[in-house]
C-alpha cells in the first residue's frame, strides 16, 4: 500500500464528485479509524516536534461503493460525536488562514486537514479489522526486504527486525514511515 494507491482530493470540483461517487455517505458508517501523530518522545526523553496528525478511516455503505477509505493528512481538527449511521455529507474548501478541507458528515464526525485521499476498498466489507498498523504518508520511502523478518529504511540505512506481514512501518532511527513492495 502506498500513498500513490490514493486519489488526492485536491480542488472542490474534486470534493464535490467524491461526494457524489460515495451517495454522500447515505447508509454509511465508520468501521475503524486511525490516527498517528508524527512526532515522538525519544529512549534520551528529548522530543522530536514533528507534530502532525495523519487520520486514516474507513467507511462501509449499504451503496456503491460498499467501502472506501480516508486519508487525512494534517490534521487540524476532528470532532466524532459517536459510531452513528450516517445519511449525508458537506464538504468544502476553507481558504483563510491556511487552505484546510472539511469534510462534514451529518455534523457528527468533522474533519478538517490539509490534504485528503480516498481509496475505494470493495473487499474492506464484513466484521473484519482490516487496517494494519500504520497510516501510509505523502512522504514515504520504499525499505528493503532482508534476510528473514529485517527491514532496511531506504533513507538512513537502518535495519531492524518486523513481520514482513506489516507493509508499512516507521524506521526507529530517522523516523521515516517505509514501505515494502
Amino acid at each position: 500500500m502506498r500513498i500513490g494507491d490514493y486519489t488526492e482530493i485536491i480542488s472542490a470540483e474534486d470534493l464535490e464528485k467524491f461526494l457524489e461517487k460515495t451517495v454522500t455517505f447515505h447508509d454509511s458508517m465508520m468501521k475503524e479509524m486511525q490516527a498517528i501523530n508524527r512526532g515522538y518522545v525519544m529512549q534520551d526523553k528529548s522530543m522530536n516536534m514533528d507534530h502532525r496528525l495523519d487520520v486514516r478511516v474507513l467507511f462501509q455503505a449499504q451503496w456503491n461503493p460498499s467501502s472506501f477509505e480516508l486519508l487525512c493528512i494534517n490534521v487540524s481538527h476532528l470532532n466524532i460525536t459517536g459510531p452513528e449511521e450516517f445519511m449525508e455529507s458537506a464538504g468544502k474548501i476553507i481558504e483563510s488562514p491556511d487552505r484546510l478541507i472539511e469534510l462534514s458528515l451529518d455534523g457528527e464526525l468533522v474533519i478538517q486537514c490539509k490534504r485528503l485521499f480516498f481509496k475505494l476498498t470493495p473487499d474492506f466489507i464484513g466484521n473484519n479489522e482490516h487496517f494494519g498498523s500504520q497510516i501510509p504518508s505523502s512522504s514515504m520511502v520504499v525499505a528493503q526486504s532482508l534476510v528473514g523478518e529485517w527491514r532496511q529504511c531506504g533513507n538512513c540505512g537502518n535495519a531492524w527486525e518486523l513481520s514482513s506481514t506489516r507493509k508499512i512501518a516507521t524506521c526507529p532511527s530517522c523516523n521515516s514511515v517505509t514501505y515494502i513492495e
